[in-house]
């Protein structure tokens, strides 16, 4: 086993026998730049847009509220990212 795959066999064991691919289990905003998933009965760091610095501070809280909306969304439908993809390619091109 390589150095890297033992390092993602401790992380994944920190999970707590979660087995949900990560895109379905939900996340929390923290309400400000922040998005954070909940596996295994923990809360994991998925995405900050705390370091965009093109964006105003309410962007970048718009953006992770939106981040954590979507991905809720998709989590409870149990779309895939491919799924995703598609719809959106669809979509693009209706308009």
């Amino acid at each position: 086993m390589t150095h890297r795959e033992q390092e993602e066999a401790r992380l994944l064991a920190k999970r707590g026998g979660e087995n949900r691919p990560l895109e379905h289990c939900p996340t929390a905003w923290d309400g400000h730049r922040s998005v954070r998933v909940k596996a295994g009965g923990r809360d994991l760091g998925l995405a900050t847009t705390a370091y965009s610095y093109a964006l105003t501070d309410a962007e970048k809280v718009s953006a992770a509220a939106r981040i954590s909306a979507l991905w809720n969304l998709a989590a409870v439908q149990g779309w895939t990212t491919h799924q995703i993809n598609q719809m959106a390619a669809a979509a693009a091109d209706r308009t």
